[in-house]
């Protein structure tokens, strides 16, 4: 009985890494870390290059922790996603704060990167215009006829700049750390533009034990330890399907207000192995962090891939692992 016993805990949280080793070894694919935690308990970790402190450009998972940032102040009554963009700045753009959140404005902006970056808008605005303004550059541009979801990281910083506005002086430098950062005891570098804006879609540095806590206050409905350091209501709009969309399906997930997600897009789940209330945060190369709420389980990959990697085929190997 004593043998079986202190077997008990090695069947309950025991994790084959072979499916999930096995299908991120392919080639092309360039694992930097790898760590999944089971409820409080981390049931693998491995990393490739570095260490459990080294920090990561996170590039566009830095989106959802813009998000993240606009419903602390939104909770703190300084801003509302209702608020149209022309109450905040002088522009001939009509859209709310929600639509940014959504990646539904309608701007017309070009988010690519290696295939055609000369003719890119993110690339122009990462790489030359954040010497200046990265806001004047994405309220310069055209507005679709139609507003459809279109993955856009003008979007972000064009909210960011908005939520900047609305800040005290003696905050605007220091908000991310205030709310955000310090309360969990995450270390982390986020670059600003020549106007002083965070560049929220993109440029935030963390490390793997740090973006675990990320992961950990998302699963815990915005808690972190004993703080409430978001609203769940926030949390819940953030991380449930905005309208535009249902109605179109972009990269491999669905989408709520700067977070990734599964829930059912064009009438299907997008990850037909994957349980429909994961939530992922995705960034540039192969950088994720996923958080399955129904498996208690969160899941952080990051890499440096040089090839597309099937987030489905990627998460049921993790799954498959954990039978």
């Amino acid at each position: 009985m004593h043998y079986l016993i202190l077997l008990l805990p090695i069947f309950a949280f025991g994790f084959n890494p072979k499916p999930l080793e096995n299908y991120t070894h392919e080639v092309g694919f360039n694992n930097k870390a790898l760590i999944i935690l089971k409820g409080e308990r981390e049931i693998f970790s491995k990393f490739y290059e570095g260490n459990k402190s080294t920090k990561h450009l996170l590039w566009s998972m830095s989106k959802s922790i813009s998000s993240l940032l606009f419903g602390i102040a939104e909770d703190k009554g300084l801003i509302s996603k209702e608020a149209k963009i022309d109450s905040i700045f002088t522009t001939h753009h009509k859209y709310s704060l929600k639509e940014l959140l959504y990646m539904s404005s309608g701007i017309e902006w070009a988010e690519v990167y290696d295939k055609s970056p000369f003719n890119s808008d993110v690339v122009r605005m990462l790489y030359i215009e954040r010497k200046k303004s990265i806001k004047d550059y994405s309220l310069s541009l055209d507005l679709k006829k139609e507003k459809d979801f279109s993955y856009s990281s003008g979007d972000t910083n064009i909210f960011m700049a908005a939520l900047n506005k609305k800040l005290k002086d003696e905050d605007k430098a220091i908000f991310p750390w205030k709310w955000l950062f310090d309360p969990m005891g995450i270390d982390a570098i986020f670059e600003r533009d020549g106007q002083g804006v965070f560049i929220g879609s993109s440029y935030v540095y963390m490390s793997s034990v740090d973006l675990l806590k990320i992961g950990k206050l998302i699963l815990n409905d915005g808690r972190y330890k004993s703080k409430q350091l978001i609203s769940n209501s926030y949390l819940k709009f953030a991380t449930k399907i905005n309208p535009f969309s249902q109605r179109k399906c972009d990269h491999q997930m669905s989408y709520g207000a700067q977070f990734w997600l599964n829930q059912k897009c064009e009438g299907q789940k997008p990850l037909k192995d994957v349980p429909e209330d994961a939530i992922a945060l995705l960034g540039y190369e192969g950088q994720s962090l996923f958080v399955i709420p129904s498996l208690d389980l969160i899941v952080l990959r990051l890499a440096k891939d040089k090839k597309k990697l099937s987030l489905n085929s990627y998460i049921a190997s993790v799954i498959e692992g954990l039978k």
